[in-house]
């Protein structure tokens, strides 16, 4: 599954680490110059110490490349497409709610949640719009939740409550694994649904489906390329848990190193084992000149992965892995009692990763709502890139045109930024996927205890693996295998 690739480092960090420089929080809430595009600012000044209560951050020689325009500081203009008039303050709980119907895994059945913690951001974010941005012109911003928590066919009465409720204007998921096949084929389009992650295949030929952040396989189709020419690889060992949804990471992984001409081996492994130095072993990573891309999905699986990987005493310069293990419930479990010292591979920019404006500006609307404790967590600032999006495009609609043809219609020329996400976006890119809008990753260097620099810009499939990606016709199912057929 393509989970929020996200800015997740932990932010229990010593000031004297080496390569940091902490910039005032309070600057960027004085706001620095913006350029009248979507709420950005150019600045790049340090101070000698964060504001109260804010994390410590990298210097700016860490944060690699800002977006065109300059970073998002201004979160309330970006919500408003960047208008200088934007609407400061409350919704006015008079005004008929603009609708959105919400579906995802959480905690509580069966289904074991991809991303248990996404619908928390995701009614924070919708929190914040309402309180800080005049929700949407004015009017408030309200989800009609339906949760599936045990099996694909609950997909059926939520598809159904999303399309009979007149007062539904869209749908969005959060982290949906399960169900949202099912919805999709009682929605059939009728509905635009905009999600930011993609855990589902089916998504990729659903109509009027689309995900804002890298989707699918496109989240990792980069990373054979960039682990040969950067990491010096001559084959890939990937190792990803054997649930729903992480299929698309280990056929992304696959395809993306085997298109770089990277030899490689895939294992699944059993999600709730606590010993993967078999399946480790088995991919390959105790060879010499092999890069492990290891994808766990939750904080066990990233201790067991950590754990393997050190009793196979595998070059921590040779894995890569998932920003979703900068995770304080995993940290101390550890083996050194802190975050090995991995490459993080990330389909979002990383902004609290590095703690850019960008992430300062974020941090700053976590704490208005009270939730500045999940800065770090890859769930939440994916569902906020989300949803702040998603209030970006109804407010420059209008609370009284929404519809499919008008959401159609934005999306089509919709370039970007993604708050959060990608620099530039183009939904429709590619045929066989015509809901996907981002098709590249970031990659960020460890500097020791969590603290991470940003080594490359926003990083695309190789040339001939785009071209092939185009070609496939629209129907076609995700690639499982390079060459395709």
């Amino acid at each position: 599954m393509n989970v929020p690739l996200a800015a997740v480092a932990i932010r229990a960090r010593r000031a004297s680490v080496v390569g940091t420089a902490l910039i005032a929080a309070a600057a960027l809430a004085a706001g620095c110059g913006s350029d009248g595009g979507t709420g950005t600012s150019a600045s790049t000044s340090t101070s000698g110490s964060a504001a109260a209560g804010g994390p410590p951050v990298t210097k700016p020689a860490d944060w690699g490349p800002a977006p065109p325009g300059g970073w998002i500081t201004d979160f309330v203009r970006y919500v408003h497409g960047g208008s200088r008039d934007a609407v400061r303050g409350k919704a006015n709980p008079d005004l008929a709610p603009v609708v959105i119907g919400y579906s995802s895994n959480d905690s509580g059945g069966s289904v074991t949640p991809v991303g248990a913690e996404a619908t928390a951001g995701v009614e924070a974010a919708v929190k914040w719009i309402n309180a800080y941005a005049g929700g949407i012109n004015g009017h408030p911003l309200e989800l009609k939740k339906c949760e599936i928590l045990n099996a694909e066919e609950e997909g059926l009465q939520c598809g159904q409550k999303f399309l009979n409720d007149p007062a539904v204007k869209m749908i969005t998921y959060g982290a949906l694994a399960v169900g949202a096949q099912t919805i999709n084929n009682i929605v059939k389009g009728e509905k635009v649904t905009i999600m930011g992650f993609s855990a589902d295949a089916a998504n990729a030929t659903a109509k009027n489906v689309f995900s804002l952040f890298t989707a699918g396989g496109f989240a990792h189709y980069p990373i054979g390329n960039w682990a040969k020419e950067q990491l010096g690889a001559k084959a890939c060992a990937v190792s990803t848990p054997d649930a729903p949804g992480s299929t698309l990471d280990a056929n992304g992984i696959k395809i993306g190193c085997e298109a770089a001409g990277l030899a490689t081996k895939a294992v699944a492994y059993n999600p709730t084992s606590q010993d993967l130095t078999a399946a480790l072993t088995a991919a390959g990573s105790a060879s010499g000149d092999t890069v492990t891309i290891a994808w766990p999905t939750t904080a066990a699986q990233c201790i067991a992965t950590a754990k393997g990987l050190s009793a196979l005493n595998v070059d921590p310069r040779k894995v890569i892995w998932s920003p979703s293990c900068i995770n304080p419930e995993a940290k101390s479990q550890y083996p050194g009692g802190t975050y090995p010292d991995y490459y993080v591979m990330n389909a979002q920019s990383g902004d609290a990763l590095i703690n850019s404006p960008t992430g300062q500006a974020y941090f700053k609307a976590l704490k208005q709502v009270g939730q500045e404790k999940m800065y770090n967590d890859p769930w939440w600032s994916g569902m906020w890139g989300q949803m702040l999006t998603i209030g970006q495009f109804l407010n420059e609609i209008g609370a009284d045109k929404i519809s499919n043809e008008t959401i159609l219609d934005h999306l089509k020329t919709w370039r970007g930024p993604l708050v959060l996400g990608a620099f530039q976006t183009e939904c429709g890119k590619y045929p066989f996927y015509p809901g996907s809008c981002a098709d590249g990753n970031w990659y960020f260097q460890p500097l020791g205890d969590g603290l991470y620099r940003r080594i490359s810009g926003f990083v695309q499939p190789a040339p001939a693996l785009v071209d092939a990606l185009k070609d496939l016709p629209l129907g076609s199912s995700q690639p499982t295998s390079w060459p395709f057929k």
